[in-house]
């Protein structure tokens, strides 16, 4: 549906993994279409990288809290 407006939405929300998923989302689509990131989300994104938020995450039965880069790198594994 390519609905870039949801995810810009998500992207600024208040749940912390909506905010995340939303970031590897425009970034991958950014990455698969080859359009530049919007500057307001490029630095959204940026913000987001440099809270120390965490973010839970699971592999298999494991789960853990991972900061944004670390989280965002295991999802595009």
């Amino acid at each position: 549906a390519d609905r870039v407006d949801l995810l810009r939405a998500a992207l600024r929300g208040m749940n912390p993994e909506g905010r995340a998923w939303a970031a590897w989302a425009l970034r991958k689509r950014s990455k698969t279409s080859g359009v530049a990131l919007d500057a307001s989300d490029r630095a959204a994104i940026e913000t987001l990288r440099a809270t120390k938020s965490e973010y839970e995450a699971c592999s298999g039965c494991e789960r853990e809290r991972l900061g944004l880069d670390e989280a965002l790198r295991r999802v595009d594994e």
